[in-house]
């Protein structure tokens, strides 16, 4: 199963956009980590923030993220 956060995430956030957006992924970085064979996920990314959002993306795929829900 493919987790991720719900719409529309954080594309309606602007301030702390970025802070947050790590805060979340790496709280389902750590839900897939106790449970890896029945879990995955897509990051959630700052949006309002593009190169941000592109660092983050990387960031995730690294932790083993899917990719992410736009």
């Amino acid at each position: 199963q493919v987790l991720s956060h719900g719409a529309p995430s954080l594309q309606k956030v602007t301030a702390n956009a970025p802070a947050l957006a790590r805060r979340v992924n790496d709280r389902l970085a750590a839900v897939v980590a106790a449970n890896p064979k029945r879990f995955q996920a897509f990051a959630a990314l700052p949006t309002s923030e593009p190169a941000l959002a592109a660092d983050e993306l990387e960031r995730c795929v690294k932790l083993g993220f899917k990719g992410a829900m736009i």
